[in-house]
């Protein structure tokens, strides 16, 4: 029999083992194609773009479970909806196309987000949906793949690398819509 002790050593290092370990996404860096796509629509634009609020419907998490080893998350705490929109005022403000103050508030609400880390390859899914006075809600959706590991460790760690780059791809799919030039180029 075990003594006390080690029984409890092995009940510590077992929940230890099962709860795994936490993926976090590095910080958000913009993208200089991202920036200059700004850019060269903002010829455009006859007014600057405020960011509202981004929000979340109810079923979509704040992390999201990889491989049972361990959550995939967002840096510094934020949630996923957070993590877009600071990326999307980061990007503006480089392209020298925000102004909080702007009537032309942006908003958007994340519908859903997911990721698979395949071995065959990984790929994260994002659809959100955008509003402004100025137009319709409209939804952008992007899958962004990326390669994967059979080993879950590294798999889920390729997981949490790729979320920012996938960010930057949802980014550009929105600058490019046409309702998003519409509430930015001002036109009614």
């Amino acid at each position: 029999m075990f003594p006390i002790n080690m029984r409890i050593l092995s009940f510590v290092v077992l929940c230890l083992v099962a709860a795994g370990c936490a993926h976090v996404a590095p910080r958000y860096s913009a993208s200089a194609t991202n920036v200059e796509e700004i850019k060269r629509v903002a010829g455009n634009f006859t007014s600057k773009v405020a960011v509202g609020n981004f929000t979340a419907d109810k079923d979509v998490p704040k992390s999201i479970m990889c491989r049972g080893e361990g959550p995939v998350s967002a840096p510094d705490e934020k949630t996923f909806e957070q993590f877009i929109k600071d990326a999307l005022v980061e990007e503006l403000r480089l392209a020298e196309v925000l102004d909080e103050t702007s009537d032309r508030n942006l908003a958007a609400t994340l519908n859903a987000i997911d990721f698979s880390s395949a071995m065959s390859g990984g790929s994260w899914s994002i659809h959100m949906t955008f509003s402004a006075k100025q137009v319709e809600p409209f939804t952008i959706s992007i899958d962004y793949p990326f390669a994967s590991s059979f080993m879950a460790a590294t798999a889920c760690e390729q997981v949490a690398q790729a979320f920012p780059l996938a960010t930057q791809k949802l980014i550009s799919k929105l600058i490019k819509h046409p309702s998003f030039q519409k509430v930015a180029g001002g036109q009614e």
